[in-house]
């Protein structure tokens, strides 16, 4: 589904500085999921909590599918 990359949020492929968003449903000070949009299209996703801020990185209609699964609930 996804092309499965992990990547060091401080190394290349984009992720360094960009716009993470968390979902509206988390919590403050709280254990959270964030996501951004690569240049070059891909998703860029991460626990926000975790340690080295290793990131996930899938095809953005592998991320359309993924997330339309949640709306459809």
């Amino acid at each position: 589904m996804s092309d499965g990359n992990l990547a060091d949020g401080n190394e290349g492929g984009g992720t360094r500085g960009g716009d993470w968003r968390k979902s509206s449903h988390s919590l403050a000070n709280t254990h959270c999921v964030t996501v951004a949009r690569l240049a070059d299209g891909h998703v860029a996703i991460r626990d926000s909590q975790a340690s080295g801020n290793l990131v996930l990185r899938v095809r953005p209609q592998d991320w359309m599918a993924f997330t339309a699964g949640f709306r459809q609930r």
